[in-house]
């Protein structure tokens, strides 16, 4: 969904550059039309010229809408209920847009699932598991059908907000702190966990200070993500692989001048196979011909040609109970 004929018009007539244009469009496409009534608001709020407003400027415009979409979900999501997504590519022909739902609050664990994270990924000396767990299918920003997450918002709203104006990547849900995802099939039933990511950059220095207290009763998400999205998929009877920390930049990474580091690649792994662990489930190793082909279709581009240059079985591990 492109940006509206009229809206393109007045962009243009009010001397907005082309390039900001094309930002504002591929923003519409993920956001909707709420973005277009983002922009003469954040023209105002930054105090510029149409003609000075420039793609960097736009960054805003996530912050202002996550925000707005928060406080429309966040009690719903405290009440066990789900909402519609926040990301959702709307050129995609056909794409429907994704679904959040609400699995609890582990501070009021109700559930098999949420009492069987908890005690997976309770480490001693760490923070405890809190905050509200939430499944979302379709909803990943530049998504891809069948991609799933596994994200942690914290119980509080204002928490949340603060989460959801720091700095960060914010791929998943406002207010996350961080998610695990993947893809999932369902004929034959196959998924692959293909990342833990945080959406918001730990506060140093200056960075992300107003969000430093909420980063710090949180900050067990990765454990919490993890295992939640291992046993989630596992309890429905998929069979579960998960991407090696080797084979994350041919997944993730988009810049080639700001590269995953070989320290990101160990804490992937360190912390699925401590999900695991805690699980008591075992990621184990393949040999060639042992790993379905059909997992190859759920490869992102890049991926894709890393499997055909090393093979699938040198990419993933597999969950086995």
């Amino acid at each position: 969904m492109s940006l509206p004929r009229a809206a393109s018009e007045a962009l243009l007539r009010f001397g907005v550059p082309a390039e900001t244009i094309a930002w504002a469009d591929d923003l519409h496409r993920h956001l909707g039309p709420p973005v277009v009534d983002a922009l003469p608001e954040l023209v105002e709020t930054l105090g510029l010229r149409p003609e000075e407003l420039r793609p960097e400027h736009l960054e805003s415009i996530r912050p202002m809408l996550g925000e707005r979409y928060l406080r429309s979900q966040h009690a719903a999501w405290s009440a066990c209920g789900s909402s519609p997504a926040f990301w959702c590519d709307r050129g995609a022909p056909g794409a429907a847009r994704g679904i959040v739902t609400a699995l609890g609050d582990f501070e009021k664990p109700a559930t098999p699932l949420l009492l069987r994270v908890a005690q997976a990924a309770s480490v001693p000396g760490q923070a405890p598991p809190r905050g509200l767990l939430l499944f979302s299918q379709n909803a990943h920003r530049g998504n891809q059908e069948g991609t799933f997450a596994f994200d942690l918002v914290p119980s509080g709203l204002q928490d949340a907000l603060a989460l959801n104006a720091a700095a960060g990547r914010h791929h998943t849900l406002p207010g996350s702190i961080g998610e695990t995802s993947g893809r999932a099939l369902a004929e034959p039933p196959l998924a692959i966990v293909w990342e833990v990511q945080p959406n918001v950059y730990k506060p140093a220095g200056e960075r992300n200070r107003a969000a430093a207290a909420a980063y710090r009763r949180y900050r067990a998400w990765p454990l919490v993500t993890a295992a939640a999205a291992l046993w989630w998929l596992v309890e429905r009877g998929y069979r579960v692989f998960v991407l090696k920390g080797d084979a994350l930049r041919a997944a993730h990474e988009v810049n080639p001048s700001e590269p995953l580091s070989p320290e990101i690649e160990r804490l992937h792994d360190r912390t699925l196979l401590a999900a695991a662990a805690g699980l008591g489930l075992r990621l184990e190793g393949r040999e060639e011909g042992q790993v379905p082909p059909e997992l190859a279709s759920l490869a992102k581009l890049n991926l894709g040609r890393a499997i055909e240059a090393r093979g699938l079985h040198a990419i993933v591990r597999e969950a086995c109970r």
